[in-house]
């Protein structure tokens, strides 16, 4: 995945999910997502030819091993009193 491609991944989960990802930098035509430690995707020799899996399947990936995102008490909370005011 090249550096553009795997901080586009990395700003989407940080955005969809509320997770920093940790980009580190493998060979030519790797792509590996990792979630602690366990790998969730593979982009094996397609990700060599350039052709990775979409951004929806990354996310969809690391949801399945760490469940949905779940909406803070303290924002919902923030939003009422913005919109009480």
């Amino acid at each position: 995945m090249s550096g553009i491609q795997a901080a586009r991944a990395a700003a989407y989960l940080r955005k969809e999910l509320g997770i920093e990802a940790v980009l580190v930098e493998g060979h030519y035509g790797e792509l590996s997502v990792q979630v602690d430690g366990e790998e969730v995707i593979n982009g094996g020799a397609l990700a060599f030819l350039g052709v990775l899996p979409s951004l929806r399947r990354i996310r969809d990936a690391v949801v399945a091993k760490v469940g949905p995102p779940q909406k803070s008490p303290a924002s919902s909370q923030s939003l009422s009193s913005r919109r009480d005011r």
